[in-house]
């Protein structure tokens, strides 16, 4: 994310605070989830727009949740970099 990005998002959940963003959090993630499970025969270009507002709406509120229990950068990108490679072993190992 970029960092005017990550600075609106700083004053976005000062403002609203952990209890607030935590729940809005929970609804994006609840949106993205209906637009997911929508039947592929119903995915056309207006579809794709959704999920994208869902996808950043989502993203907005994981940068928020980092700012507000001090999630470093690092440490974000660590445990990522853990899921992914694992998900890879995983991947390797069932052929």
């Amino acid at each position: 994310m970029k960092k005017s990005q990550v600075n609106k998002c700083e004053k976005i959940a000062a403002h609203y605070g952990r209890d607030t963003q935590e729940f809005q959090s929970i609804s994006e993630l609840f949106e993205l989830g209906e637009v997911l499970s929508r039947r592929p025969g119903q995915r056309g270009q207006t579809w794709k727009g959704k999920l994208l507002d869902e996808m950043a709406d989502v993203t907005i509120m994981i940068q928020q949740l980092r700012l507000l229990y001090d999630i470093s950068d690092d440490d974000f990108d660590e445990k990522v970099t853990e899921k992914l490679n694992r998900q890879l072993e995983r991947i390797k190992n069932r052929g």
